[in-house]
């Protein structure tokens, strides 16, 4: 999980199964990405580490409450793990249900390449994701054509529908 430059001509060379051997650096990302906010409030760094660690396991037991047929695959650049992505498939949408990639490895075209292949992969069927309310995100997946269809208290539901969709939907 060693820091790259920003050379953007990395590849996506492989989405693979995430098998037990990546838990730990999964884990070490998650921490590293979600860890500004607690160090920021003085927390010392033993506590942050557990704290985020439970919000880890926290998080990964609602994905699999929420989407128990999802699929959690290792993003692999230049033969390093650098991210994972979650999606649950059906005949009808694809759900990204998260992404992470390693702050070591982000602002290198990593995730918008992901999500290039993944709607490819949706093909004709909705591409749709949830985003937290003021996520930095937001902004991000919509200039990937992501659209806001739908909110909640917590969260903002947005859909990219493929373009021959969207023009059957219109009549051109």
């Amino acid at each position: 999980m060693g820091h790259r430059d920003t050379d953007s001509s990395h590849s996506l060379s492989l989405l693979r199964p995430v098998c037990d051997g990546d838990e730990p650096a999964i884990r070490q990302m998650f921490v590293a990405i979600r860890r500004g906010p607690m160090d920021a409030a003085g927390f010392d760094p033993g506590t942050v580490v557990r704290l985020v660690e439970h919000q880890f396991e926290l998080q990964r037991a609602g994905y699999r409450l929420t989407f128990p047929h999802a699929t959690s695959e290792a993003i692999v650049v230049d033969g390093e793990l650098v991210g994972r992505v979650i999606t649950d498939d059906d005949e009808a949408r694809l759900v990204l249900v998260d992404i992470m990639i390693d702050p070591g490895h982000q602002r290198q075209g990593i995730g918008s390449r992901l999500v290039a292949d993944l709607v490819a992969r949706a093909g004709s069927r909705s591409f749709e994701l949830r985003i937290d309310h003021g996520s930095p995100v937001e902004a991000w997946y919509r200039r990937h054509g992501f659209e806001q269809v739908a909110a909640n208290d917590v969260q903002a539901h947005f859909v990219r529908m493929p373009a021959a969709n969207v023009l059957a939907a219109t009549g051109t």
